[in-house]
């Protein structure tokens, strides 16, 4: 709005000058007395600038927040994660911790057992050095020595296989030394006797170690022969409670047994367990193996021939004929042989056939084992003298020994022996069973004699009625000692039920024996 002003040599009413003129209003002015820069255009609208400016800084606004809440966002996930991670990290940290701990506890532990033993393997070293040095250095023996004594001990070996040790049997409290051994001897052949029946008579029988009173020496008793004692130990299960029964042994063997012994003792003390001595006596069983193995042997792979080789190295043998006229699986596209029939019996003869069946995809095998010849007795060669010819020949050979000249009468001899030596074979015949004893085989004896008496004289009536009861007699007694032999070992046994088959077995074998024989 614009005010005109009057001119100050104007007079008003008022008679100022400066005084605006109001009584003329003029929106229009002729003229303007304001400055130019102050001078403002209508149509320019700051007001759009403004609302625009606002617009996007509100945009801006909200963008950053959004990109800021993100950011946050993210930032608030990894801070989580992180510290899973370090609780997980923390527990794996303590578990371990405590795994080390444990492991350092079985450490100390094994490290205080190892120092004991190493002190007590000390000891005895420094013990064993104490026995070295207070003992004189033995000198080494030279070979021949050596040979001897090797000989020695198998000579005393040999002598001692024929005594026997019993330990238990009470000593008689007496001063005389023929009482004390009557009283040995009776006691020991009624021991004996409760052992087995029919047992000879010992040699002799002593106490080893010097007579004390009130204590009892171990016995040794002293056979003719080997084969009493072994007899005696196979049956000693027999004997009483408190009484025990070993074989005579060399301090040799003595040694072998305690060095085993201490062996065994510290295996076990260093945590072997489950460990014996025991004696093993190689049997080999004859058997026959038969199934549906899954290897074809009409195949050439490498499993097939490694098949083969571990048959035969374990010395058994594949008896199916590895041909494909001889398949034991027959489809429309294949032909394999997977049932096999392995053995470890040799020279034997068996019969094997293949048969269709309708129960199976697979044919039958069957196979029939043919009779087992007997085990022919050994023979020995030997050279003996023909004392018949050796005497004719003797009585022709002309001596001219005038001079009685001993190398000539050598010589002589000599060549008689040389001319009348003849070749011989021995038998050797089987270890005769348990069962058979000494009446037995008088019996035997009898009748054979008998028998050739009969050949001789077959006219005598009375001889040969003699000859048919005895051959009779025989048969009865070896009768009755097998059913007495197997009734005391059933009886014995009893309460085994291994040795109990053992013996069904055993029967079974023999009664199988007799009636192919009949």
């Amino acid at each position: 709005m614009s005010v005109q002003r009057t001119p100050p040599n104007a007079s008003l009413a008022s008679g100022s000058g400066s005084v605006p003129n109001l009584t003329i209003v003029d929106d229009d002015c002729a003229y303007m007395n304001q400055r130019k820069r102050k001078d403002r255009s209508d149509e320019y609208d700051y007001k759009s600038d403004l609302l625009s400016f606002r617009t996007d800084i509100m945009k801006f606004l909200q963008e950053f927040g959004k990109s800021q809440n993100e950011s946050l966002t993210q930032i608030r996930d990894q801070i989580s994660e992180i510290t899973n991670e370090v609780k997980t990290f923390q527990i794996t940290v303590e578990h371990q911790f405590a795994q080390i701990t444990k492991e350092i506890e079985t450490i100390k532990t094994n490290n205080s057992l190892t120092q004991d033993k190493f002190t007590k393997i000390e000891n005895e070293i420094s013990k064993i050095r104490e026995q070295v040095t207070t003992s004189s250095n033995p000198k080494p023996l030279s070979e021949p020595l050596m040979h001897e004594n090797l000989i020695l001990e198998l000579k005393d070996r040999v002598e001692r296989e024929k005594n026997l040790i019993i330990v238990g049997i009470a000593e008689k409290n007496d001063k005389n030394l023929n009482v004390r051994r009557t009283y040995d001897d009776s006691e020991v052949i009624k021991l004996l006797t409760i052992v087995s029946k029919d047992v000879p008579k010992p040699i002799k029988c002593m106490r080893l170690g010097k007579y004390v009173p009130n204590k009892n020496r171990p016995i040794k008793v002293y056979f003719s022969n080997s084969e009493t004692p072994k007899q005696l130990l196979r049956h000693k299960r027999n004997l009483p409670q408190n009484i025990q029964m070993y074989n005579d042994q060399t301090p040799k063997q003595k040694q072998y047994i305690q060095s085993l012994k201490n062996e065994l003792q510290t295996r076990q003390e260093s945590g072997e367990q489950d460990l014996i001595i025991k004696y093993i006596k190689e049997q080999r069983r004859r058997a026959i193996v038969f199934g549906d193995f899954n290897i074809d042997l009409l195949s050439k792979n490498n499993t097939v021939t490694h098949y083969l080789n571990i048959i035969k190295e374990t010395g058994y043998e594949v008896l199916n004929k590895i041909h494909s006229s001889y398949g034991t699986r027959e489809t429309s596209t294949t032909n394999t042989i997977l049932d096999h029939i392995s053995t470890n019996i040799d020279n034997h003869t068996f019969s094997f056939s293949i048969v269709d069946s309708s129960l199976s995809d697979h044919k039958q095998l069957f196979l029939e084992v043919g009779n087992l010849a007997p085990k022919a007795n050994k023979k020995i060669h030997y050279e003996a003298l023909n004392y018949e010819s050796l005497y004719t020949d003797a009585l022709n050979t002309p001596y001219d020994n005038d001079e009685n000249d001993y190398a000539y009468l050598e010589n002589f001899i000599v060549n008689l022996i040389q001319r009348n030596r003849i070749e011989k074979i021995k038998f050797l015949n089987s270890p005769r069973k348990d069962w058979i004893n000494k009446n037995i085989i008088d019996s035997i004896n009898l009748r054979n004699n008998l028998w050739q008496q009969t050949k001789l004289n077959p006219g005598d009536k009375n001889l040969c009625k003699e000859y048919s009861q005895q051959t009779l007699k025989v048969k009865q007694m070896i009768k009755s000692s097998k059913r007495n032999y197997f009734y005391s070992l059933f009886s014995n046994n009893k309460n085994q039920p291994k040795k109990m088959w053992e013996l069904s077995d055993h029967l079974k074998a023999i009664e199988c024996i007799q009636r192919r024989d009949l």
